[in-house]
């Protein structure tokens, strides 16, 4: 093929490596269609990986690769059960100081530039915070986390935060960690991108919690802080039970149904994996009263109230 006959999206894409042109070439669309049938392809990235003999080795490998980099070569089987055996290994062994310390720093940073030994936070319930300033929903949930973060240190309790970034730019880093009253790892520390593939962190915001014996207590707390704020400390499996047994017996004394002032029908109450509550706007999961009808949804705490408060114009409970 001509290089004046290959488009000039793809030059500005090309890759150092060899190149099947057939997505630019009219008389070889069928043909194209049948590769991507063929590894049943339905979305792009996707990474097929062949073996020597021509085999398939992998067909979801974009995810290996993003996981694990270089490490994965040759995408065998055996190389996957490797890379499982020392991951195990790792989590058997497992410590604060093993998470966060690297050959070239052993602390984090505070606003004011001290640095604050990790072996200080031993001992503690730490939550990992991977966010960044171009990302929406972290700057919606990170105020959140800093009411938890607020309440739990005037408990007294043991709890801490480091922020792991995302973000683009030195600039936008200090900008976004002057929002946030806790600890941060420096800016593009090697440590953050070994954290993120560890723990399977697909996307932001993202919270894990590390227990004051450096196991890993709950790898995704995000959606545990929004839905039960700083009573989920310390977020052990035991204490979400604890959690999850109060919000039955109040589910026990609700109404089955409601009629609110903000929706034209009536509310059934509802068990949900995921909503966006309509009267405050916030991210739940759990019981809701809702209209199916007209995808209406109230979390108990806006939809249950008393007449006072509804006459004030308070939403939520």
């Amino acid at each position: 093929m001509v290089r004046e006959s290959i488009p000039r999206i793809f030059l500005e894409f090309f890759m150092p490596w060899l190149c099947y042109l057939l997505p630019y070439r009219e008389q070889d669309f069928e043909e194209k269609e049948s590769v991507t049938i063929y590894f049943k392809i339905e979305g792009i990235p996707s990474l097929i990986v062949l073996g020597p003999d021509g085999k398939t080795l992998q067909t979801e490998a974009v995810e290996l690769v993003m996981e694990h980099g270089v490490q994965v070569y040759p995408f065998t089987k055996e190389k996957l059960d490797e890379i499982k055996s020392q991951k195990e290994a790792r989590r058997a062994t497992q410590t604060l100081e093993s998470l966060l310390v690297s050959d070239e720093r052993n602390f984090v940073n505070t606003h004011t530039g001290k640095k604050v030994q990790v072996s200080e936070l031993t001992g503690k319930t730490v939550g990992l915070y991977f966010s960044a300033h171009w990302c929406p929903l972290c700057r919606e949930f990170t105020p959140k986390l800093a009411e938890v973060y607020n309440e739990l240190k005037q408990k007294g309790e043991a709890f801490e935060i480091v922020f792991l970034s995302s973000d683009r730019d030195q600039e936008a880093f200090e900008e976004y960690y002057a929002s946030m009253p806790w600890l941060a790892l420096p800016f593009r520390d090697k440590i953050k991108k070994d954290l993120s593939c560890y723990f399977h962190v697909k996307g932001i915001p993202s919270l894990v919690i590390i227990g004051p014996d450096g196991k890993t207590v709950a790898a995704n707390a995000r959606d545990i802080v929004s839905v039960h704020g700083a009573k989920a400390y310390p977020f052990t499996d035991s204490r979400l039970a604890e959690l999850q047994k109060e919000i039955e017996e109040l589910a026990e004394k609700w109404p089955k149904e409601v009629k609110h002032g903000l929706h034209e029908h009536s509310q059934s109450l509802s068990q949900r994996q995921a909503f966006n509550c309509d009267g405050c706007d916030e991210g739940r999961s759990g019981w809701s009263f809702y209209c199916k009808e007209c995808d209406f949804e109230l979390h108990p705490d806006c939809a249950v109230r008393d007449d006072d408060s509804e006459k004030n114009g308070n939403i939520c409970g």
